[in-house]
């Protein structure tokens, strides 16, 4: 027959159907399935083995692998929702959304930066914040946080010291001078400092000129 379960010599029960192996089970219980395998879940690990487990997938690497997450409304035709894409020739990880056509996030494997698609949203709590941090320390080197009502350009690992602000409504507030191709031209006591020739279109008021 072409259909049948055999026990081997190896202590493994060998699923048959048309005379090749469906499934093998071995004396490890392993299972190896020879075709597709379609489940209604698929729960791994459920006791919470003391161990790290992966979940591993496979491909040559001049061709894409990944995961297809799909969904199907009411009344409707399946469709193609994401796929999250190792991608064969550069090795990213790429999120490629269907509904944009396109990449919505891809992960540089060599270099480890981000590429969006689309716009950048930091909300839903009250203080977003965008953390900056080079090699050389393990500090938090500068930061930018919304206040919400502004922009607060701070540094973190200095005491949260803030160095230049963007103020809703209301202009810029350069706690430390304002500098025009590295030079200074204002101060911190509000001087013009180190101005070139020039002339003003409009009217200048001063209480002070020496």
């Amino acid at each position: 027959t072409d259909t049948y379960i055999q026990r081997s010599a190896a202590n493994e029960i060998t699923f048959k159907t048309g005379a090749s192996n469906a499934l093998v089970l071995d004396s490890s219980q392993n299972a190896t399935f020879s075709g597709d395998v379609s489940a209604l879940r698929f729960d791994m690990n459920p006791g919470y083995a003391a161990s790290a487990e992966y979940m591993s997938i496979s491909k040559a690497q001049n061709q894409d692998g990944g995961i297809l997450l799909k969904s199907k409304p009411t009344g409707g035709s399946g469709q193609n929702d994401w796929q999250i894409l190792n991608h064969g020739t550069t090795g990213d990880l790429r999120f490629y959304a269907y509904g944009l056509a396109g990449n919505s996030l891809i992960l540089d494997r060599e270099n480890g930066n981000a590429t969006f698609g689309g716009n950048i949203y930091l909300q839903d709590t009250v203080n977003p914040t965008i953390f900056f941090n080079g090699s050389s320390d393990a500090g938090i080197d500068m930061a930018i946080k919304a206040t919400p009502e502004g922009l607060d350009f701070y540094e973190p690992e200095d005491t949260d010291k803030i160095h230049f602000q963007i103020l809703d409504d209301t202009g810029v507030n350069a706690v430390f001078g304002y500098r025009l191709a590295g030079t200074e031209v204002i101060d911190t006591s509000r001087n013009l400092v180190n101005m070139g020739t020039g002339g003003f279109s409009g009217t200048v008021t001063a209480p002070v000129f020496s």
